[in-house]
């Protein structure tokens, strides 16, 4: 079996296209992974599945959105259509 983290796996099978963009780092990238892999997760849900506390995972988010990954990873602004953020700016949590 091979060492890498379930979400990591569950996120090169949906979205194999940003594995070229995954950040470097254990926190950001597992919690990238996450939101790669799930649809619409809470920051408690990306905590889970990363295996980190809901504060890292909040955190690691609001990283990823200021370098512009999170929105790769699917995520967009609630007022503009499509998918729906889970989390707030700045608070890192829904």
């Amino acid at each position: 079996m091979s060492g890498l983290a379930v979400v990591t796996r569950m996120a090169m099978a949906k979205r194999p296209d940003l594995q070229a963009i995954r950040p470097a780092g254990r926190v950001n990238s597992l919690v990238f992974d996450a939101l790669c892999a799930l649809d619409a997760p809470r920051v408690e849900t990306v905590a889970h599945w990363a295996g980190v506390t809901v504060g890292q995972a909040g955190a690691a988010i609001d990283r990823l959105r200021a370098r512009g990954l999170a929105e790769a990873a699917g995520f967009v602004p609630a007022p503009g259509g499509g998918r729906r953020q889970t989390y707030r700016p700045g608070g890192g949590r829904a």
